[in-house]
Formats: C-alpha cells, structure tokens, sequence
C-alpha cells in the first residue's frame, strides 16, 4: 500500500469504507507526516472528501489469524495444549469454554504483551473490532475468574488499550 500524503490538502488522510485494521495501517504508513480520519463509506463522508476514494485498497475481511495448532505454550505454571485444547496450572486441570480458551491462548501466545481490543475481536471472536470493548471486557472478567484460584497468573488491563497476561514465579 502506497500513500500520496501530497494529495491531502491540510494534512489530513480521509479513510471511507476501510476497516478500522486498515485505517490503522495507513496511519503507521503516514506516521507523523499527517492526521488519519476514519469515516463511514456514507454519502456525508464521500462530500467531505469531495471525490471518490484514489489509491487505497478495499477493505477485506478480517485475518483471525489462529494461533498455530499442535504446539504446547509453557508460561511459567500455565500450561496450554492447542492441540488437545486443554489448560493446566501447576498441573492441575482448567475448565474453560472454548471463547475462554481461545482468549488465554491468544495472551499466553505472546507473554507481556498488550493485545489490543481489536487484536483480541479478530483472533478470538473472528470479526472485526467495531469500537466497543465490552464483549472482550467480559470475557476477561469470566477468565479472571477462573484464574482466580491460581496464584502467578493475571491478566493485567492496560487502560483504553487491551490486555496482556502476567506471569510470575
């Protein structure tokens, strides 16, 4: 993907009808060099833009990008099968549903770091992220929850961005 910041007119990128996935790549393609709107493909939006849309791709269908199958993540006391699509915490069994299953392994798949709201929506959930957090808020609530009996794992909220799992000793 390409961008022409020259053809903004104040330092602006109008993004209509691409994902929010999508929006985000242009505005790491852009970085400082102007601001990135994400608006709607709605008659209201195409007017401020005054023209058609040039020069960026239509958006897809988000990648869920599941995580890789026949492997073991040991973090510390967790112990995730992806294969088996089973959990244990110093050995001893976790019962989870499979969205609960789905969600730790995303955050044991990569130890310490933030998995953001959308990153979360489209590996656990297969959708796009539509800007509302609250699906994933309560399916980390119902995961902390079961993790509660299990001293060295927390998930950890980074406000406004995501989550990530901590585990310690």
């Amino acid at each position: 993907m390409s961008i022409d910041v020259s053809e903004t007119d104040q330092g602006y990128v109008l993004c209509v009808g691409l994902s929010l996935e999508a929006c985000s790549e242009v505005a790491r393609l852009v970085k400082d060099r102007a601001v990135v709107v994400a608006a709607a493909d709605t008659d209201g939006a195409r007017a401020l833009l005054g023209r058609a849309p040039v020069g960026l791709p239509a958006a897809g269908p988000p990648d869920p990008s599941p995580p890789p199958r026949g492997s073991v993540l040991q973090r510390g006391p967790l112990r995730v099968d992806l294969a088996a699509r089973e959990v244990t915490i110093s050995g001893r069994p976790l019962h989870l549903s499979p969205r609960e299953f789905d969600l730790l392994a995303a955050l044991a798949s990569e130890i310490e770091r933030v998995w953001s709201f959308a990153e979360l929506t489209t590996r656990v959930w297969h959708t796009g992220y539509l800007g509302a957090p609250d699906v994933v808020t309560s399916a980390v609530k119902r995961l902390r929850k079961r993790l509660d009996a299990f001293a060295g794992l927390q998930i950890a909220s980074v406000r406004g961005i995501g989550y990530r799992l901590v585990v310690s000793g």
